[in-house]
């Protein structure tokens, strides 16, 4: 996750740059899909809750697709995700709102997170490590 993370963060920095003084979630979606997930052929589409928080469903990722780990590739992209929004809104949170892995993925983007928002992201790291240490040989 945190190698995606990194990952994310430099997608920002290079396709997305300039933050908006007043960017919502809904702006940064857009901006993300036209400057870097339609680039890597990842698909999503979201649906507005407020200017401080969305649904994202990603349905087409090929990373996920064509990976034989899918837990980590899930993992990974997740990362991404999570590096590229929090380099827009540092003081908020990527949820995982629908386990990963299967047709297409579910997130909550939240511009504002609260303590628990960060506890649910230390409890999907964990559960993908014990995702990872049970499917090894």
């Amino acid at each position: 996750m945190q190698t995606g993370e990194a990952f994310g963060r430099g997608l920002f920095t290079q396709n997305m740059r300039e933050k908006h003084e007043q960017w919502t979630v809904e702006d940064w979606l857009k901006e993300a899909e036209e400057t870097v997930l339609a680039p890597l052929n990842t698909e999503f589409s979201f649906s507005k809750r407020s200017p401080d928080a969305a649904t994202l469903f990603i349905d087409r990722d090929p990373l996920s697709q064509k990976a034989k780990e899918h837990q980590v590739a899930s993992l990974f992209m997740y990362g991404v995700m999570r590096g590229l929004f929090q380099s827009a809104f540092p003081d908020g949170e990527l949820l995982l709102s629908k386990p990963l892995g299967g047709d297409s993925s579910e997130f909550i983007a939240k511009a504002h997170a609260s303590l628990n928002d960060h506890a649910e992201r230390e409890r999907v790291k964990h559960l993908f490590t014990v995702m990872k240490k049970t499917h090894d040989p």
